[in-house]
């Protein structure tokens, strides 16, 4: 009988100790899912325009929009601000990124080219996500641009 008491008390305590255990992890998985969601950014990656003429390249800092001008492939650099809860993306460039896009291109595209074919992306968009699809709406006029996410 006392054997009995003892292995009972043993299971006890071990069920204690998974529980305690897995419910930390719980814990940790929660706040992990909550602060991935308030702090991550939710376009970061990489887009695919839908009739194939532009790619985006979203990280934490600035957005890389990959494109061909005259046949000439070109790379520019722009600079964003998220809104997370209106869900809003302010689009901006700086001349010198023009600049040094035409300086890669060695003299064949020129910096007013790329200015031209870029400036139709800057602004301020409302966006969403849904099914790997990634859609900017510009705020004062409507025009839409749809992308679709390239998984890695």
């Amino acid at each position: 009988m006392e054997m009995r008491q003892r292995d009972e008390a043993k299971r006890s305590k071990a069920w204690v100790i998974v529980m305690l255990v897995s419910s930390a992890i719980i814990l940790l998985i929660v706040a992990f899912l909550i602060t991935n969601s308030v702090i991550g950014n939710p376009l970061e990656g990489e887009w695919l325009a839908e009739d194939k003429s532009y790619q985006l390249d979203i990280d934490d800092e600035e957005i890389t929009v990959e494109t061909t001008i005259d046949g000439q492939y070109v790379e520019v650099d722009l600079y964003y601000t998220l809104d997370k809860t209106d869900r809003i993306i302010t689009l901006k460039s700086s001349t010198m990124s023009y600049a040094e896009a035409a300086d890669d291109t060695d003299g064949k595209v020129a910096a007013a080219q790329i200015d031209e074919a870029i400036s139709e992306f800057l602004g301020s968009y409302n966006y969403s996500i849904e099914d790997g699809k990634l859609t900017l709406t510009k705020r004062e006029f409507a025009d839409e641009f749809v992308f679709t996410r390239i998984e890695k």
